[in-house]
């Protein structure tokens, strides 16, 4: 697939034909503060994916207030491609969208580009899907992969020697699949780099 027209300010390419992939730079606009504004700006862009009002109700909050993001669970009020929930996860503190070089800034850009290049793959998912984002407010509304989700921290600290190693075969396993069937459209998760940093 080759890359298409530069892609608009509200638009990420699709890597699987050059096309363009719904909610990805908008912006959110003043309004009410804290998690309820968040919670409404995620609310909004994927009203825009739905072509349709969605509303979200809070469901948990899976942040600490010392960790540098704020993550949530939310509940839809209908179901959104086959989801009754999201995750909505927020840079927040020392993000700056016009400042690329910040470290927050950088962290929440590729996690943006990463998930929404992976969601536009081919087969089997290697990540949680992109559903939309907003880069004034600096978060990413993501798949719910549900519960319980284990990350590596438990076998490697909580675990046995034997769940470690099973754990890290199956990392690196999902890793190789993830590189093999990515590797050709590479550029294309270059472009959604340099669309977010502007």
């Amino acid at each position: 697939a080759k890359l298409g027209p530069k892609p608009k300010t509200s638009e990420f390419l699709d890597p699987r034909g050059g096309g363009h992939y719904a909610c990805s730079v908008a912006q959110s606009t003043g309004g009410s503060s804290g998690l309820e504004r968040l919670i409404e700006a995620a609310a909004e862009r994927l009203s825009e994916r739905a072509e349709g009002p969605v509303q979200l109700r809070l469901e948990q909050t899976l942040s600490t207030p010392e960790r540098r993001n704020v993550v949530l669970r939310c509940a839809l009020d209908r179901p959104l491609d086959g989801r009754s929930s999201v995750i909505i996860k927020q840079a927040a503190r020392g993000y700056a969208p016009e400042d690329a070089s910040r470290w927050d800034t950088r962290r929440l850009f590729n996690e943006w580009a990463g998930t929404a290049f992976l969601s536009t793959l081919p087969g089997e998912a290697h990540a949680p899907r992109f559903l939309a984002g907003d880069r004034a407010s600096g978060f990413v509304v993501l798949e719910d992969l549900g519960q319980p989700h284990w990350s590596l921290v438990q076998p490697l600290l909580e675990g046995s020697a034997s769940d470690a190693e099973h754990a890290l075969r199956l990392y690196v396993r999902r890793l190789a699949r993830m590189h093999g069937s990515s590797m050709t459209l590479l550029p294309h998760h270059e472009a959604l780099i340099a669309t977010l940093r502007g």
